[in-house]
């Protein structure tokens, strides 16, 4: 067995630099990680000259902490892509008194824009989906603009409208 950082490295000569930036968030993950930045920039390094080391330096420059899944990243790979600003990943929502209402897939907190990627865990976990749905309210009602995209949302440059319209109106 190779370490998970090794893996990373290896598998960049033949996947997708999209593919290697949500293994590269993943290692990172927000709950037990497995990678730091600075150790997958130092296995970069190693890496350097070997087949695929270009798209392993490419995805590392857009790997990002503190991440809960895959579908998460692709989003924010959309929202980079269509070259909106880059949101905060996972960081709590608070009302005007700095309450804390929930934590926020992606978060633009200066326009007071909530991104949210609604996951399988909204289909099978029937408790899970109403402690969201409520947490959602409450963020509306606190003045945030929610956008919530689900696995059937697969029309990128829509999903990108609907964030770029909400940045703008709260510009």
């Amino acid at each position: 067995m190779t370490p998970p950082v090794d893996t990373w490295c290896a598998l960049s000569a033949v996947l997708t630099v999209d593919e290697l930036v949500e293994i590269g968030d993943h290692l990172m993950r927000r709950q037990s990680p497995d990678a730091t930045l600075d150790q997958l920039h130092e296995a970069v390094r190693r890496y350097a000259g070997r087949h695929g080391a270009k798209r392993l330096r490419q995805a590392a420059e857009l790997v990002r902490a503190r991440t809960d899944s895959r579908r998460e990243t692709w989003l924010r790979l959309v929202l980079h892509r269509a070259g909106l600003p880059e949101p905060e990943i996972n960081v709590s929502v608070r009302d005007a008194e700095g309450r804390h209402i929930k934590l926020g897939d992606l978060v633009y907190e200066r326009e007071r824009v909530l991104v949210e990627y609604d996951g399988e865990q909204h289909r099978t976990d029937s408790m899970q989906y109403h402690k969201d749905t409520r947490d959602l309210e409450r963020a509306v009602a606190a003045g945030w603009a929610v956008i919530r995209v689900g696995r059937l949302d697969r029309d990128e440059r829509a999903i990108v409208r609907r964030v770029r319209s909400a940045l703008h109106r709260r510009a």
